[in-house]
């Protein structure tokens, strides 16, 4: 294994406070440094500074809490006003709504601007489907089985909702361009319908008809990416009861999708995230499992399959996930949010090849996160992180201050 392009023995991490590991540093590269370390009792600062030279070192400073609508379960980044400051779409389950938080270019956003968008609003997207240069909102509405769309006029507002029939249960979302005609389509996952729906975009922001495709149980998590390398993107989705799946639905780049193949996950998986995490250029698959306190990791094979998952140890109830690079030392690092008491928001830096160091707690969100994104608040070059918190109805944002 290699740690920072430097040979080591295999990490072994028993706990957090139990580790073997073996470390020779490259002269002049990382600094003078030859650490041997074997269950280091008492020494967890010594390794943590060891690790970070590394590693690159990661920090985090100041924390905001915004308040957004009742429930807020899903959360979008983008530049919806062209100021070039990012700002922040949650979708509101509680309420029935969006929240639209436009950024200040500091971490910190003005008051949100609320619109209704139907019963149990539950996974957003921002998207310019309608070919104008402006974001647009797209939104899932679970309890009245429909897809909403509210095109963006540029400068931070948006025009009435269009309403499109879904499946029954809609939850999960993905939007990309999965016929290769330069305009975005729109996947959905829906949780009672055991299903996929797929509506191709026609540029001008209108949908046409939905198609489906037979799901697992519960379909939750839903994204798009080129799983077999063919240039055509193809749909992830995860199941979201009992023993978990990740089923790949292989694109033909028409619009139309190959029969499934599953790949096992952990218990229950929620939302997924799609990346290259091991540097191969293949896209992989990384999923929190809300019901074992593991996020799995699957990597792509670049022919639509899946190796073996494994397991990167979380806490109570993973539900979320995003994968970006944290610390700019080329390797993607692992952000997840956690259903509990907690209320924990953690990472995991990435090694570079598939695998991940043990969790540290960023610190907590409000009550209730159910959503992550990474995203360049203030400006600075580095990812921040913004959470949607379904019980305390708000969004957190946490400034990324790493070295």
């Amino acid at each position: 294994m290699l740690l920072g392009g430097v040979p080591i023995s295999p990490v072994i991490f028993v706990d957090e406070g139990e580790l073997s590991i073996t470390v020779g540093a490259a002269p002049g590269q990382y600094g003078d440094l030859d650490l041997q370390v074997s269950n280091p009792d008492g020494q967890s600062a010594m390794l943590a500074e060891a690790l970070r030279r590394f590693l690159g070192a990661v920090g985090f400073g100041e924390r905001t809490n915004t308040l957004a609508d009742g429930g807020a379960i899903s959360v979008a980044t983008g530049d919806l006003n062209g100021d070039g400051n990012v700002d922040v779409v949650t979708a509101n389950v509680a309420a029935g709504s969006v929240a639209i938080l436009l950024g200040r270019g500091d971490g910190t956003f003005d008051e949100a601007a609320i619109r209704s968008v139907g019963s149990g609003a539950a996974t957003v997207r921002l998207v310019d489907l309608d070919t104008d240069g402006a974001l647009d909102i797209v939104v899932t509405a679970r309890d009245d089985d429909s897809l909403v769309t509210l095109a963006g006029n540029g400068d931070g507002t948006f025009a009435p909702e269009v309403v499109y029939a879904a499946g029954d249960g809609v939850f999960g979302l993905a939007v990309g361009d999965v016929n290769g005609d330069l305009a975005s389509d729109i996947v959905t996952g829906h949780q009672l319908g055991d299903n996929i729906g797929v509506r191709l975009g026609d540029g001008s922001g209108g949908l046409g008809p939905m198609t489906t495709l037979p799901g697992n149980d519960f379909v939750f998590g839903v994204e798009l990416a080129d799983m077999d390398s063919d240039g055509n993107l193809d749909i992830v989705a995860t199941s979201g009861i009992g023993p978990g799946l990740v089923s790949v639905y292989r694109g033909n780049g028409d619009g139309t999708f190959a029969p499934k193949a599953d790949a096992d996950l952990g218990a229950s998986p929620r939302r997924l995230a799609v990346a290259d995490i091991d540097g191969d250029g293949r896209a992989d698959v990384v999923a929190p499992n809300v019901d074992d306190g593991t996020i799995s990791v699957a990597l792509g094979t670049g022919d639509g399959q899946l190796g073996a998952a494994t397991t990167v140890v979380s806490g109570f109830s993973p539900f979320a996930v995003d994968v970006t690079d944290l610390n700019k030392d080329g390797r993607p690092d692992l952000l997840a949010v956690r259903l509990s008491t907690s209320n924990a928001l953690e990472y995991h830096l990435g090694l570079g090849d598939g695998t991940f160091t043990t969790r540290q707690i960023v610190g907590t969100t409000s009550n209730g996160p159910r959503d992550i994104e990474a995203a360049d608040l203030d400006g600075d070059g580095l990812p921040d992180l913004v959470t949607a918190n379904r019980q305390s109805n708000n969004v957190t944002s946490v400034l990324n201050a790493s070295e």
